[in-house]
């Protein structure tokens, strides 16, 4: 894929020099935010969320096993997480001292290779200049810099995804049997990490095959080759939980809990968060909120509240059986209250691609300052891809992929629930349309034309 864009860089000697200037500039920030912000002396708190408490089992030898909140101490859920992240914290429990500085430091790292696949995406799809001014974006852009330090999994998450559209971007440049596997490899380590990644596969191999004629792809072998490939990387995990349940769990058995978080009688649609007036309609059981997350009639709980029918045996049931009773709990709500239910959808969609001010819990909430310039900075953001949009729209064949990625995860945390943090995984996308839109609209100052006109800008 070669651009038809005329502002490139006219020695890829120079952009080579730039890029790894904006890789340093990434990894210095990232290592300024482990000591502004880091644990760098303190270990990692086994007690503090899911991925924490499995790695500290592992490391004690009790195994991949999660106590479900306090629900279940005698019979802990055993495939409860996809485990990539899990038996990252393990790693760094089991061999450094200074756990917390080892799992920070790789993060950090992580977080600043996303650059370089960034660039590789924006110099594909339209040229090194592009591609450098994505990179750059996602250098200094403040989200990616914090997480970077946060024990979540987010950057991880967002290193592999951005990894594996790299890759294709290189399968669509050399279409070999090689970059087919490394792609299937890569997306099936998503899935790993976030099973639903694995939901980007028709839109790789459709993708493909819009870019069939241009790139000279073979399209079906390939296709092929990434989804056998993918299934070859998920198959140990998938045999050991086929070993351990008893049953096929596919990689984990978290998702009827997180669709019944989102699509219930008091849900709020973002995170754990939950309607005190609308759970008090629903049941009689008390309700312990999580200290000082109260806030206009909406409380943060910890658990989040089970429906009726599963509380009673959410200690003796099966860990599959408990799955699939929380999966049908939130359909029966689907089914019984429509209404209610589109408009939840609808608040999700705005959710995710707006700010929520308490990011999916009141728990925490940030000072009124880093959300104004937040929003600013996110607004500026989200204009400018607009624009980009609009201008990709003259290679829409070549920017489907991406297309494909940004209403996908819509989709599937529409469905499920929203955290502003599960955008911010796709956000280095958006700040290449960013990049894009930044391009045209200095190109139409400078010389004024459509955006849309079929000539370079």
């Amino acid at each position: 894929m070669v651009s038809r864009y005329e502002f490139s860089l006219k020695r890829s000697n120079s952009a080579r020099f730039l890029l790894l200037f904006v890789f340093l500039v990434a990894l210095s920030l990232r290592v300024w935010a482990m000591n502004l912000f880091g644990s760098w002396e303190l270990g990692l708190n086994p007690n503090a969320d899911e991925p924490s408490q499995i790695a500290a089992h592992l490391v004690s030898g009790e195994g991949f096993t999660f106590d479900f909140y306090g629900l279940r101490p005698e019979k802990p859920l055993r495939s409860y997480l996809p485990p990539l992240y899990p038996l990252l914290m393990a790693a760094c429990l089991r061999f450094s001292s200074r756990p917390a500085f080892a799992l920070e430091a790789i993060q950090a790292f992580l977080s600043a290779l996303i650059c370089l696949f960034i660039y590789v995406v924006g110099r594909t799809l339209s040229d090194r200049r592009i591609g450098l001014l994505a990179a750059a974006q996602v250098a200094v852009y403040p989200v990616f810099v914090i997480q970077a330090v946060e024990h979540i999994p987010f950057t991880l998450n967002t290193f592999l995804l951005a990894a594996l559209m790299a890759a294709c971007m290189w399968l669509l440049r050399r279409p070999t049997a090689f970059s087919a596997t490394v792609v299937g490899f890569l997306l099936g380590l998503n899935g790993l990490a976030r099973p639903s990644t694995l939901g980007l596969l028709p839109g790789i191999v459709g993708w493909l095959w819009l870019n069939r004629q241009e790139a000279q792809v073979p399209w079906k072998r390939c296709g092929l080759l990434i989804a056998l490939s993918a299934l070859l990387t998920l198959a140990p995990w998938m045999l050991r939980n086929l070993q351990v349940q008893g049953h096929w769990v596919f990689i984990s058995t978290n998702g009827g809990y997180n669709l019944w978080i989102g699509n219930n009688p008091f849900s709020t649609g973002s995170g754990w968060d939950v309607n005190l007036a609308r759970y008090e309609a629903y049941t009689a059981r008390p309700l312990r909120l999580v200290p000082g997350t109260l806030r206009d009639g909406v409380g943060l709980a910890i658990p989040y509240p089970l429906p009726n029918e599963v509380v009673a045996h959410v200690d003796r049931l099966p860990e599959v059986d408990l799955d699939r009773a929380l999966f049908t709990a939130a359909l029966n709500f689907m089914r019984d209250h429509p209404g209610e239910w589109v408009r939840l959808l609808l608040r999700k969609i705005v959710y995710f691609w707006w700010f929520r001010l308490n990011i999916g819990s009141f728990a925490f909430q940030r000072p009124v300052w880093w959300i104004l310039a937040y929003q600013l900075q996110y607004l500026v953001v989200l204009l400018l891809s607009c624009v980009g949009l609009v201008v990709s729209l003259r290679r829409w064949c070549a920017y489907a992929l991406i297309y494909y990625l940004l209403a996908y995860n819509t989709g599937v945390y529409m469905l499920f629930f929203v955290l502003t943090r599960y955008r911010w995984e796709i956000e280095s996308f958006l700040l290449v349309f960013t990049a894009l839109g930044t391009i045209a609209l200095w190109h139409q100052v400078r010389s004024p034309r459509s955006l849309t006109h079929q000539e370079p800008i």
